[in-house]
């Protein structure tokens, strides 16, 4: 979308120097697929989607250089009155950041008028906007702690769901890199251990809560999640006693709400796959949330979903749900994970060796989430 929008900022800019102002973009899909069809079978293969893509793109771009001009011919008519030449920075940027008017048609527009735009106004403007964006975003996902893992052979750890047992090899305080002997009752801390039944959060899913338990004191495991060299890391606090590194230990995950969060994670894939079915082959997955109380599934799509469309991916999933099909996880190597047909996610990194879930004769995802054994354990969709 944002590339398609680059080009029909220019090809649009192009079009006025030639006095095209009406959707012309739509209409050249032919003549390009017709040039390189033969070198890119897709071209062909999505030629319907691709033109209507670019229709609607085109039609909603020329809505915003419409009003987008009926607005800077209103600056320039105050500019006129008041016997100026230079339009501010900072309106300039509204008209493109609220308005999405490209400041070079601004620039040209003005140019026309035998005005110029305050470019090092519009561009601070700009930089005020991006420190806004970048703070609100550290502000949002909290500044994560790095721990400092030196010391631990991390291809030893293991993650076994099916374990209750296990020792504490790292103890962290909860906000701090650096490792610890030993916590008491009160402490907020991070616990790596050399096997867990702890599943890390990851691909939208929420990690695993529960209790790890020592000879002489207990944690309440509030968060699980994954460190960039691949440790599985336990988060929560220390309620009773006092927990050591070396100390032997046993621990429940709260099975409950990993059972709820498996049915909204299979959940989620079936409706992937009914939305493909539904609204074409090229809905792919933007984001997700896969929580015990709900799921949320972001995807890419051209236009709003209807009701109709949305009912007949609600029917769609229930009747793989009814069908009570069991779900498949194996481990395969990438090459044939993918010649079997199993959907990667854009813009995740994978290793040689692939986690693939499959419900038989509808969806088929790399994933290392949690799920359902069958489809029937999800109840309703």
């Amino acid at each position: 979308g944002y590339v398609l929008r680059r080009i029909l900022r220019r090809a649009v800019r192009h079009g006025r120097l030639i006095g095209i102002d009406k959707m012309f973009l739509a209409g050249a899909v032919d003549v390009v697929i017709e040039m390189y069809g033969h070198v890119y079978p897709n071209l062909v293969e999505k030629r319907e989607y691709i033109q209507k893509v670019i229709e609607m793109e085109e039609t909603s771009f020329l809505r915003t250089l419409r009003q987008g001009s009926e607005l800077l011919s209103d600056e320039i008519a105050k500019l006129e009155a008041a016997g100026a030449t230079v339009l501010d920075g900072a309106t300039a940027f509204k008209l493109n950041d609220t308005f999405g008017f490209p400041w070079e048609l601004t620039a040209e527009i003005l140019e026309e008028n035998g005005m110029t735009m305050d470019k090092a106004g519009f561009d601070a403007a700009l930089e005020v906007q991006r420190k806004m964006a970048r703070e609100a975003r550290d502000d949002k996902a909290g500044r994560p702690v790095i721990y400092n893992t030196r010391g631990i052979d991390i291809a030893s750890l293991k993650v076994d769901e099916a374990a209750d047992t296990g020792k504490i090899v790292m103890l962290y305080p909860a906000h701090d890199a650096q490792p610890i002997e030993n916590a008491e009752d009160g402490k907020d801390v991070a616990v790596i251990l050399d096997v867990t039944a702890f599943h890390a959060e990851g691909g939208g899913q929420l990690g695993d809560l529960g209790r790890i338990t020592a000879p002489t004191g207990v944690i309440e495991v509030e968060n699980t999640k994954k460190l960039p060299d691949g440790a599985t890391i336990q988060i929560g606090r220390v309620v009773e006693g006092t927990v050591n590194v070396g100390d032997a230990v046993t621990y429940e995950v709260n099975s409950c709400r990993k059972s709820d969060i498996a049915r909204n994670h299979t959940a989620t894939h079936l409706l992937h796959a009914a939305l493909k079915s539904v609204l074409g082959g090229h809905v792919n997955q933007a984001g997700s949330y896969v929580g015990p109380d709900r799921l949320r599934f972001d995807f890419s799509h051209f236009s709003p979903v209807t009701e109709e469309e949305l009912s007949r991916v609600e029917a769609i999933v229930n009747e793989e749900i009814l069908a009570a099909k069991g779900v498949t996880i194996e481990e395969l190597p990438i090459e044939e994970a993918k010649k079997r047909g199993a959907m990667a996610l854009f813009g995740e990194k994978y290793g040689d060796i692939v986690r693939v879930v499959t419900v038989p004769g509808f969806s088929m995802e790399f994933c290392g989430g949690v799920h359902v054994t069958n489809t029937a354990q999800i109840g309703m969709f």
